[in-house]
């Protein structure tokens, strides 16, 4: 019998808008980073402490491959269990927040 899954592990290209949002002064960025993505409308949990709140945890941006890599862990973010149950723009919501991130760290 298999294990049951504990995680959901995804690397997808990024997109050719992230790529022209790139800051011109960085010729080289990796990173990992905590980013919070939303759930699919009507999957919120009033209840939880954390509602609509997915936790990435991390997502990792790789230079050379132009890849981001999500791992959304089961055991903090209740009631999901596959990536349809994310909202329907999570991927742009990473995307975004690695572009804040390498716009903040510009002098």
């Amino acid at each position: 019998m298999s294990e049951k899954p504990t995680e959901i592990r995804i690397t997808r290209r990024v997109t050719t808008p992230f790529l022209e949002a790139i800051p011109p002064q960085i010729v080289h960025f990796d990173a990992y980073i905590y980013a919070v993505v939303q759930r699919k409308d009507g999957l919120d949990l009033p209840d939880e402490k954390y509602g609509r709140d997915v936790r990435i945890d991390p997502a990792i941006f790789n230079w050379t491959r132009r890849t981001i890599t999500a791992i959304v862990p089961f055991g903090i973010n209740t009631g999901i269990t596959s990536l349809e149950d994310l909202d329907q723009n999570w991927f742009e919501s990473l995307e975004a927040s690695f572009l804040t991130l390498m716009h903040g760290c510009l002098p």
